[in-house]
């Protein structure tokens, strides 16, 4: 049977404060089409780029963390998207339940398994605007972008 895999930029394991609420674990997802004008990620824009990791090694390596949160970012994870409902639902297993989403796209374009899995965490949409950037507003990088408990 072949396993899941994810194409990774990298994994921060030693806890982030500035991509959600918390001490966060981060998988920064490799491949982003969004280009977006004053992109802070763009080491995560080519699509084959970064390292292919199966799911089960990225659970295994948060899970050993010890970390109880983690934030799915890029790139653009919806790019990638079986592999992030097998992550999100792999996590949920393990009984990580603060799991935050961040895409370019609109609540709308996310998956329901994806959604259902992160009821209750996290969930970023909208595209980066540059003329609209902010470093007041929590977790976000423009005042159009939402952040925000998923229902």
């Amino acid at each position: 049977m072949r396993k899941t895999t994810l194409r990774v930029n990298e994994l921060n394991l030693a806890g982030s404060v500035a991509d959600g609420p918390g001490i966060r674990a981060v998988v920064f997802l490799q491949g982003c089409n969004r280009h977006c004008p004053g992109c802070h990620n763009k080491a995560t824009w080519a699509l084959n780029g970064g390292n292919t990791i199966t799911v089960d090694e990225v659970v295994e390596r948060i899970i050993a963390s010890h970390i109880d949160r983690v934030t799915i970012s890029g790139g653009e994870p919806l790019l990638q998207v079986n592999g992030v409902v097998s992550l999100v639902r792999q996590l949920k297993a393990k009984g990580i339940d603060d799991i935050a989403l961040y895409t370019g796209f609109q609540e709308k374009d996310v998956p329901q398994a994806i959604l259902e899995c992160i009821r209750g965490s996290w969930l970023k949409t909208g595209e980066f605007r540059i003329g609209e950037k902010t470093t007041t507003k929590p977790f976000v990088g423009s005042l159009n972008q939402v952040f925000r408990r998923v229902a």
